[in-house]
């Protein structure tokens, strides 16, 4: 090139190399060679890929969304698409999963009810008594189902459900059944103590009529019939478990394919009902009978203490509040003078408490002849506090040691 170029005058050999660098300049201009982000007549993205939306394909695409396209990389790309459809990558083109009116094949489903919910995934309305089920596309069967407005399934029956010589009422539940199958021409109710020797009865109503669908709280439906229960009373019986148990009563209800059933025992009741039976559901409630030791009010007659302070604490125990100056012994069930020396003791171990929210520290404290040698607790303290300080039951409390400090330590057993 040099000896080629020696030959050229040289005034021209300036101007010819100019336009030689030129003319590969306007080159690269025009094709795009290398030119990065100078290009002037370039159609790419950034990563010098071409733009898959530069022309917008979803105006063209069918029930697509103009000026919709969303770029993925490599020359692909995604279209939002009208109600109703869905966009599918593969095939680029925006797809309705109810064209073909899946509900019309599908039982229990009703037709032209059809709701698109993704590409190959839909959900279909379904006739009374049925409920979409998605995972099998499906319409199944609503199962019969028996509830309570009081209690739940697995639940604690309210004690004014309980029989009388169990501290209850002896007041029928609440129930509401739901979901009864088309064919249903009258009803049979049982409950029993699962948890008896041989299952004890506490309830049979037959012939409840097919129009019901609950029973209101200690009542019957007119027309039914009520059989004799295990106590040997016509109608309900309550829940009463032995003393320290919890048994299940386990509610049936059962809808029957007979206007009738003429029986007069729970064992004949119950053969009918199954052979006549259509469906069935299940409520069971939980019932324990726990002798509360607060009942009549212990406190009121006892010395020293406080009337209407009672508090529970198992089936025979039971704490009081007690007057300024005494404290609730618990293993005599009494309100003692409460000692300044014990007082004293208490009162150091505290005190060596890293702060009140310690519990560790307090329960230390609080233990009966441990790390402290104390003899009373926290309640103790506080119930001995001349009436500046409430009765606290929980020594771990922070509005009891915020009781009890501004009271002074040092004064609280004088």
């Amino acid at each position: 090139m040099d000896g080629f170029l020696s030959l050229v005058p040289l005034r021209r050999r300036g101007s010819s190399r100019t336009a030689l660098l030129l003319g590969i300049a306007l080159l690269m201009l025009c094709f795009g060679i290398g030119c990065g982000d100078f290009c002037l007549f370039c159609d790419d993205d950034e990563d010098g890929s071409q733009d898959v939306c530069a022309d917008d394909p979803c105006a063209d695409i069918t029930n697509a969304v103009p000026d919709s396209c969303s770029a993925l990389g490599e020359g692909e790309f995604t279209c939002s698409c009208d109600s109703g459809y869905f966009w599918e990558g593969e095939d680029e083109e925006c797809v309705d999963p109810c064209v073909n009116e899946p509900c019309g094949s599908i039982a229990n489903a009703v037709e032209d009810s059809c709701k698109g919910v993704s590409v190959d995934d839909y959900t279909c309305d379904c006739e009374s008594g049925f409920e979409w089920e998605g995972g099998s596309n499906v319409c199944e069967e609503v199962p019969f189902q028996l509830t309570s407005s009081v209690f739940s399934d697995g639940g604690q029956i309210p004690s004014k459900y309980a029989a009388t010589e169990c501290n209850g009422d002896n007041l029928s539940p609440p129930l509401a059944w739901s979901n009864t199958p088309e064919e249903t021409q009258s009803f049979a109710l049982f409950m029993v103590d699962s948890d008896a020797d041989s299952d004890f009865v506490h309830w049979v109503v037959l012939n409840i009529p097919a129009t019901f669908s609950e029973i209101g709280e200690g009542m019957v439906p007119q027309g039914a019939t009520q059989l004799i229960n295990d106590f040997g009373d016509l109608g309900y019986g309550g829940p009463c478990p032995p003393q320290e148990e919890e048994h299940e009563y386990a509610f049936s209800i059962i809808a029957l394919s007979v206007e009738e059933i003429d029986a007069t025992s729970y064992e004949d009741a119950l053969a009918d009902a199954e052979d006549a039976a259509i469906a069935t559901a299940s409520l069971v409630g939980l019932y324990s009978q726990i002798p509360d030791p607060c009942e009549g009010d212990p406190c009121g007659d006892l010395d020293h203490a406080t009337a209407g302070t009672c508090v529970a604490g198992g089936s025979d125990d039971f704490t009081c509040g007690c007057e300024s100056g005494y404290a609730w012994d618990p293993e005599t069930n009494q309100c003692e003078e409460v000692s300044a020396a014990a007082c004293d003791e208490l009162e150091s171990c505290l005190l060596e408490c890293t702060g009140f929210d310690d519990s560790t520290c307090v329960d230390n404290c609080n233990s009966t002849q441990t790390d402290c040698d104390c003899e009373l607790n926290l309640v103790v303290l506080v119930s001995a506090c001349a009436g500046e300080c409430p009765f606290c039951l929980d020594s771990q409390d922070k509005e009891c040691w915020d009781c009890a400090v501004p009271c002074g330590f040092d004064s609280l057993c004088q």
